[in-house]
């Protein structure tokens, strides 16, 4: 790892291995070969970026904030990280270069998968052993990045593992002979690969597919015993169809199946329908369902499946154009839509930050936090008594309340009253609790026990000599259940 700095100039200088040049260019097909999804939104395919148009674009963190950042209080917001091939080990193939990127940059917090406000970044490969990782550590909606607090030692897991995937030397396997590198260059894998054409179509990181395979596939091997459903039947056009082995489910059948279901969420239907004449959006995950309430759709939500409609009562031309934005929408943050032709479009709109996204930040910060401290001026943000996020809350209810009190349904008085009842009642007590935990932290000063820093200086007693880290091995994960705890005896009945 090297230090950071306020510039990309000078990391991108270094991975090249000569100065940035504004004559000199780089292209995605050679040098670059690991990139931020959003990519493509600034570069022209007739023009090829000079080396200081790419440390340029690395150093401009925001596209609508022109304002500048900083992480954590460091102006110093460039990340650069290096890595480098044994010259006894095999030359890596440019996919596999961009994999060793994308690898390196998902585990250090830079580009979390699904994540599509991650900040920007690119992998660099100039030299034939070394890979170089540049990145800003300013998110696209001004957010500092979650890099982990032992960034050096995640980096380093990442390292071994990836040379255990790629059949390449380990640092405790850097003294063998020439001719056992050489075997490792000729030896097949002896795992089994996907489809060729699955493989394909999950490539595009663009558009997320493989973003949200990769979280999926993550957790499947807590669960290589459970039945899966059957895929959706509403998949991207050409996409083949998994295998169905006649013997017990094995990984490779799951990680197909995992893929069907993350595609099948990554689609959406916008059509009229043929009955009842509605507009109605089936299909999604949650973020795709916010997309479609923000455009407009209602929700319908009943005992065997979920959709979405248009209100009732509009005109013809106003259901074409939100069903038409609501599919600029989806496809501008990546998701693939089946719709009625009249309601097909190629324009793509922006995609803001919500408040919601912003509330949700205060999860990171509190998961992040090393101390009561930190914890305690987070939840400050909901529990402010004059503009805090609980009493702005109270303030909607009851400007909702005023307006629903004379709307002249004879229900909306009791809306309005049923509004005011949940500020005044329910919220209130929500907010007491939760500032009563705020004041108790404040006073208490004290580090969570779990969360300290690494002081990275092993005791000269300790047991495992290779070891580079103090902190105690996390907790042993039980194989077989517990045995459940014993009923309390019953109480002594009172004689009659």
């Amino acid at each position: 790892m090297h230090e950071p700095s306020t510039s990309c100039v000078d990391g991108l200088a270094e991975a090249l291995g000569r100065p940035v040049s504004g004559q000199e260019g780089l292209t995605t097909e050679g040098t670059i070969v690991a990139h931020w999804h959003y990519l493509d939104y600034f570069t022209d395919e007739d023009r090829i970026w000079t080396s200081a148009e790419w440390a340029q674009h690395i150093d401009d963190p925001h596209r609508q904030h022109p304002f500048p950042a900083t992480y954590q209080g460091d102006p110093r917001v460039i990340f650069h990280v290096s890595v480098r091939l044994h010259p006894k080990d095999r030359e890596l193939t440019p996919a596999e270069w961009s994999e060793v990127g994308y690898r390196l940059a998902r585990v250090a917090g830079i580009a979390p998968p699904g994540d599509r406000e991650s900040g920007r970044w690119i992998a660099v490969r100039d030299e034939p052993h070394r890979l170089d990782l540049l990145a800003n550590l300013i998110r696209e909606d001004g957010n500092p990045a979650v890099v982990p607090r032992q960034v050096h030692h995640v980096l380093a897991a990442e390292c071994r593992r990836i040379e255990a995937d790629l059949g390449l030397l380990s640092p405790r396997e850097h003294h063998v002979s020439p001719f056992k590198a050489n075997m490792l260059t000729a030896t097949r894998p002896t795992t089994e690969r996907l489809d060729p054409s699955i493989a394909a179509h999950l490539s595009d990181e663009a558009h997320r597919h493989l973003a949200v395979a990769r979280r999926l596939m993550e957790r499947a091997g807590q669960h290589l015993g459970a039945p899966l459903a059957s895929p959706s039947p509403r998949l991207p056009a050409g996409f083949p169809a998994p295998r169905s082995p006649p013997g017990p489910l094995t990984r490779l059948s799951l990680a197909e199946s995992i893929l069907f279901l993350a595609l099948a969420q990554r689609v959406l239907t916008i059509r009229r329908d043929p009955h009842s004449g509605e507009v109605l959006a089936r299909g999604g995950d949650p973020e795709a369902h916010s997309l479609l309430e923000r455009t407009g759709f209602v929700p319908v939500v009943r005992r065997h499946e979920t959709y979405h409609r248009l209100p009732t009562g509009l005109d013809q031309d106003e259901e074409i154009r939100l069903a038409t934005r609501a599919v600029a929408r989806l496809q501008t943050v990546g998701y693939d839509t089946d719709t009625d032709p009249v309601f097909a479009t190629e324009r793509r709109e922006p995609h803001y930050l919500t408040l919601g996204d912003q509330v949700r930040h205060l999860a990171v910060r509190i998961r992040e936090a090393e101390s009561t401290e930190e914890v305690a001026d987070t939840l400050t943000e909901l529990t402010a008594t004059h503009d805090g996020i609980l009493a702005a809350l109270t303030k909607v209810l009851h400007t909702a309340a005023d307006f629903l009190q004379d709307l002249g349904h004879p229900a909306d008085p009791h809306t309005a009253a049923r509004l005011r009842h949940l500020a005044d009642e329910r919220l209130h007590v929500l907010a007491s609790d939760l500032r009563h935990v705020r004041n108790d932290l404040a006073d208490r000063q004290a580090l969570h026990p779990h969360r300290a820093p690494c002081p990275q200086e092993v005791a000269g007693d300790e047991r495992e000599k290779s070891a580079s880290c103090p902190c105690p091995a996390p907790a042993r994960i039980p194989t077989t259940p517990s045995a459940p705890a014993a009923a309390p005896p019953a109480p002594a009945s009172r004689r009659r």
